[in-house]
C-alpha cells in the first residue's frame, strides 16, 4: 500500500503531460496538495517535466504510449496500488493526451495515422474512463473525470475531420456517462473542458499544412501571428480553478 509522506489529500492522473497543456497543468496543480501521476511516452521531456515540480513535490512518473490500448487497465492498476484510498479525500482523471494529425481531407488518410488519431483522441479517454469507473466503485470520497476537449468538437472544421469527430465523440460519452452516473450515491462526476486556441506544438502543426490539406491554414496562420493564442500556463490556472471548484461543491 502507498504512503505519501506528504499527506497528500487529492490525488491526480494527467495523461500527455510532459508538452503544452498537460505540461503546463503538471506544475500548476503541483503547487497545491496533491499527488500527482503524469503520463506520458516521451521519456526526455516526462523528466523535465519531474525536473521542473520539483523534488519536494510528490509526483511520479509513468512512460508509457498511450496507443498500447491493451495495457491500459494494468497502468491503472499500478497507479491504484499506490494510493491509499483509506487517506485521500478526492482522485481526479485528466484526460489531456491528443494528437491532430492526419491534417488532410477525407480520401488521404493513411491507415496508421487514422487509427493513432482515433485511439489516442477518442478510445483511450473512454477506455481508461470505464477503467477509472469500474476501479474507483468502492470509494466514497469525490471522484472526477475531466476530458480535454475543443471547440472542434463542435465545429467542422476542413482538413481536421478525424480530430473534429474524435473529439466529438469523447463529447457525447462524457454527456452519456454523467447522466448515468448521476443515479448513483457516490457516483464519478464527468466534464469536458474547451480550452481555446492555445499556442502548443499542435497548433504549430497547422500552420506548416499546404492548403491542399487544410484548406484555411491562412486563418491558422493569421490566428498564430497575431499574438491572441493562449498560453498554456494560462489555460492550466483556468482548468485548476474549474477543478478546485467542483472539489469543492
Amino acid at each position: 500500500m502507498y504512503r505519501n509522506k506528504f499527506k497528500k489529500k487529492k490525488v491526480f492522473i494527467i495523461t500527455g503531460a510532459s508538452r503544452g497543456i498537460g505540461r503546463a497543468l503538471s506544475a500548476e496543480l503541483a503547487r497545491s496538495d496533491s499527488t500527482l501521476f503524469l503520463i506520458a511516452r516521451n521519456k526526455i521531456m516526462l523528466e523535465k517535466v519531474i525536473e521542473e515540480i520539483g523534488q519536494n513535490t510528490c509526483a511520479k512518473s509513468i512512460l508509457f504510449d498511450l496507443r498500447k490500448t491493451k495495457q491500459l487497465e494494468k497502468i491503472v492498476e499500478d497507479i491504484f496500488m499506490q494510493v491509499d484510498f483509506k487517506e485521500i479525500e478526492s482522485i481526479t482523471l485528466i484526460n489531456n493526451a491528443g494528437i491532430i494529425s492526419p491534417i488532410t481531407l477525407a480520401g488521404g488518410f493513411k491507415l496508421e495515422d487514422a487509427v493513432d488519431n482515433l485511439k489516442v483522441n477518442c478510445i483511450v479517454p473512454i477506455i481508461l474512463s470505464d477503467i477509472f469507473i469500474r476501479k474507483t466503485k468502492d470509494f466514497k470520497g469525490k471522484k472526477i473525470i475531466l476530458n480535454i476537449s475543443s471547440d472542434a468538437a463542435k465545429t467542422p472544421k476542413e482538413g481536421l475531420s478525424l480530430y473534429c469527430s474524435s473529439k466529438s465523440a469523447v463529447e457525447m460519452f462524457s454527456q452519456c456517462v454523467s447522466r448515468e452516473q448521476s443515479r448513483y450515491k457516490y457516483g464519478v462526476t464527468i466534464y469536458t473542458f474547451s480550452p481555446g486556441a492555445v499556442d502548443t506544438h499542435m497548433f504549430s502543426e497547422l500552420t506548416k499544412k499546404a492548403k491542399e490539406d487544410l484548406p484555411n491554414v491562412d486563418s491558422y496562420v493569421l490566428l498564430s501571428n497575431s499574438g491572441s493564442l493562449k498560453h498554456p500556463r494560462k489555460v492550466a490556472k483556468e482548468i485548476n480553478r474549474f477543478i478546485r471548484e467542483k472539489l469543492d461543491t
